[in-house]
């Protein structure tokens, strides 16, 4: 970006557009957007399946452009530019010293700083017109943007369209989405129909994927995945309930503050996945509360210890039967997210955190 003084002159954010110069920024390898496809696609045309795709972008907070950046916050949230300008309108210098040799200095002109408490806020605005750009020209298409993570749910057509608008478009930002290492997701029958399609990008293709602390795919991949995720928190369980022997406190502590919001936070993002968590259930029923009463199996009653500490219980719950409650819970509180996001309409960011206190254990 473009430093003050003398030798660099002065630049204005509020007059600079870094998008009417897309010639200025490097060249990027783009596909060219396919034909245009009919305005009615029939619902269950064989050729143009319904798939997922995850695109993965190329050191995504660190290639951002600072100059759009800048720019961008300027206009879509006046309140912080000048600390935003503060920050960034100079090179970070890193200045590295040779024990006998001349040192040297290192420049970050691009991207924002590690650690940054801003940094979230700021690589979020900076990619909203690039957002806006693409919801504008695929509107049939499902977006979910979060930081550098993006999905994209639609049909294989718009899809492909999608991909060449952001390969033309993000570059003027920063932003440089790599085709060979996104993944599309799409039922295992409509594979080779969506390889067709877009065997222009290289994509992965996937039954299913992590997404954002969740998951996406059939049921049979979600079970592929989740099952080394319930073998280690038994195997936690288990080891919490050698240490309850000699040190119960802690023990308690570990399972109910710690392992206990690991597999609840899975459960808010996973419908229907109550059954899988028998195996946790076993092993606190069978290992952990005998170790932590000095008790048998039979004499540690599972409907007292599953109460709250406030009913008189240990707040130890079943996980096969917080499932789903936890789901309710995360779909309640994150209603006002969203169902903008599904009816294309502006997100209300700013209800969110009253809307989510207010309903958060309903």
């Amino acid at each position: 970006p473009p430093d003050s003084g003398p030798e660099h002159g002065t630049w204005d954010p509020t007059q600079d557009d870094p998008m009417d110069r897309l010639e200025e920024f490097p060249e990027y390898p783009e596909v060219e957007p396919p034909e245009e496809p009919p305005e009615e696609v029939p619902d269950d045309d064989p050729n143009d399946p319904v798939g997922t795709l995850l695109i993965d972008a190329m050191n995504g907070f660190n290639e951002l452009g600072r100059r759009a950046m800048l720019w961008t916050v300027r206009h879509l949230w006046a309140g912080g530019a000048q600390f935003a300008m503060n920050c960034y309108r100079h090179s970070a210098w890193l200045s590295l010293r040779q024990k006998g040799k001349p040192g040297y200095t290192l420049l970050s002109n691009e991207g924002v700083t590690q650690g940054d408490p801003l940094a979230m806020v700021l690589y979020g605005l900076a990619l909203t017109p690039l957002a806006e750009t693409l919801r504008k020209e695929c509107p049939e298409l499902l977006q979910a943007w979060y930081a550098d993570d993006a999905a994209l749910q639609g049909r294989t057509t718009r899809l492909a369209l999608a991909m060449a608008l952001l390969q033309r478009l993000g570059p003027a930002r920063g932003y440089y989405p790599e085709p060979p290492k996104s993944i599309f997701i799409c039922a295992p029958t409509d594979r080779a129909a969506a390889k067709l399609s877009l065997v222009a990008f290289g994509f992965h293709f996937r039954d299913g994927h992590r997404y954002v602390g969740g998951f996406l795919g059939t049921d049979l991949a979600l079970d592929q995945w989740l099952d080394p995720k319930i073998q280690g928190w038994v195997t936690g369980v288990k080891a919490l309930g050698r240490v309850a022997v000699r040190y119960p406190q802690t023990a308690y502590a570990g399972l109910v503050q710690s392992l206990q919001m690991e597999w609840q936070y899975l459960q808010r993002v996973l419908p229907d996945s109550g059954r899988a968590f028998a195996p946790i259930e076993e092993a606190i029923r069978k290992d952990f509360l005998p170790a932590l009463l000095q008790g048998p199996e039979q004499e540690t009653s599972r409907e007292l210890t599953s109460l709250s500490v406030r009913q008189a219980g240990l707040g130890i719950q079943d996980p096969t039967q917080t499932a789903a409650d936890c789901l309710l819970s995360s779909r309640t509180s994150a209603a006002i997210l969203s169902a903008p996001l599904l009816a294309g309409t502006p997100l209300a960011a700013t209800l969110h955190p009253s809307h989510a206190r207010a309903h958060r254990r309903t």
